[in-house]
């Protein structure tokens, strides 16, 4: 068995920080007693460590780093209009008001969404920056998208489609960007909170209009407007037949990229005319719409009629100055009446029409009488054929202009 130590016995210390604890070999009682008093002295020293054999507990403090906050700011509202509602989205926090930070963040990029609830618009995101100890304000501008008033616009009814180029600014992140697309409704009696930017309303592939909108302020995209825009005003004749060709269906033809070996190809974009009435269509480009949705390239619209072997060039105004006419004629062909020694009679034939001059024709094939076909404006040759009681062909020929 082992024996204990001399200052066990004694309950002295074990240990003693930054001395030798000597353990004491009588030789006299006046060296014991000088040895007591040492071990006392240093023992005093280090009462904290010495307190027993239980583990001491360390809880080391420190600062971490500071939150930052993200601020909406709401734009102004164009007069006449109120803002329209928004839903606002920062980071993980919904239902967030403008005016009123969000608190909280940590120092990291953090997405903005935006979603315009009455103009139907998809979302709008953006990425910000959120910086320890401090607020980034967003400052939205407002947008008013109106239709206007004016004839009817090729492609414009009441929603557009809409897409969009963010402005960057410190309070974006390194590659600012922005998701906007979808069909857009316009009326102009409302200013939506947008992010500030570059927006592209298209209503055809080469026509709309792009307006740029500031933070603080607010801007106007009128889809009419021929500030921005070259124009035709396209003239429709009254027809009081059906179309021999089917489908009242007009098309608007600009010329697009083609095949890999650099041809360029043909587009259509089919619209819907009643050209059994009177009406007038605007036929326009935005040169800014060409570039961002056709990488520059120019087109040359055309108006390309049911049953008209060639397309017509539509003639095109200067920006700024308004629309050139442009008037497309009708042809109505009635059934024939034939008379002869059994009385009279109404019978359905064909017709065909041929160029006045170069006899060249100019529908693609014939159609029935009983219908009618428009007509580029010119001097026509019309010939009906039909067949008599007898069997036999008969043919009646007239010469006309239109329009």
């Amino acid at each position: 068995m082992r024996s204990a130590s001399f200052a066990a016995i004694l309950g002295w210390p074990r240990a003693c920080s930054g001395a030798r604890i000597m353990t004491p070999r009588p030789r006299s009682s006046l060296t014991l007693l000088f040895a007591i008093p040492c071990l006392v002295a240093c023992t005093s020293d280090d009462a904290a460590v010495a307190s027993g054999d239980a583990d001491y507990r360390s809880k080391p403090t420190g600062a971490d780093a500071l939150a930052g906050s993200v601020l909406l700011v709401a734009p102004p509202a164009a007069p006449g209009t109120a803002l329209a509602p928004v839903t606002l989205t920062v980071g993980a926090n919904d239902g967030v008001a403008f005016g009123t930070p969000v608190t909280k963040l940590l120092p990291e990029r953090v997405r903005v969404a935006v979603a315009v609830q009455t103009h139907v618009w998809s979302t709008m995101r953006a990425d910000v920056l959120v910086r320890a100890g401090q607020t980034t304000s967003v400052a939205f501008g407002g947008l008013v998208l109106a239709i206007g008033e004016g004839p009817e616009t090729l492609g414009l009814g009441t929603t557009v489609f809409a897409e969009s180029r963010l402005t960057a600014n410190a309070a974006y992140a390194a590659a600012p960007t922005v998701q906007l697309g979808g069909d857009v409704y316009a009326d102009g009696k409302e200013t939506a909170p947008v992010l500030p930017g570059e927006y592209a309303f298209a209503i055809t592939p080469i026509d709309g209009a792009v307006v740029a909108v500031a933070a603080g302020s607010v801007a106007t995209a009128d889809l009419r407007s021929p500030a921005s825009r070259r124009m035709a005003n396209v003239r429709f004749e009254a027809g009081g037949l059906p179309n021999g060709c089917g489908e009242s269906l007009v098309y608007l033809r600009h010329q697009g990229p083609g095949a890999s070996n650099g041809a360029i190809a043909p587009k259509l974009v089919p619209v819907t005319v009643r050209t059994q009435d009177a009406k007038a269509v605007v036929v326009g480009v935005n040169d800014a719409i060409v570039t961002r949705a056709n990488a520059g390239i120019e087109p040359r619209p055309e108006l390309v009629l049911p049953c008209v072997t060639r397309p017509l060039p539509i003639p095109l105004g200067n920006v700024g100055a308004g629309p050139r006419e442009m008037k497309v004629g009708r042809l109505d062909v009635d059934d024939v009446d034939v008379t002869g020694d059994f009385g009279a009679s109404t019978v359905r034939g064909t017709y065909e029409v041929f160029a006045a001059a170069s006899g060249e024709a100019v529908l693609a094939r014939s159609l029935s009488t009983g219908t009618g076909v428009d007509l580029p404006a010119g001097t026509y040759r019309l010939v009906v054929r039909y067949r008599k009681t007898g069997g036999e062909v008969g043919s009646f020929e007239e010469t006309f202009s239109t329009p």
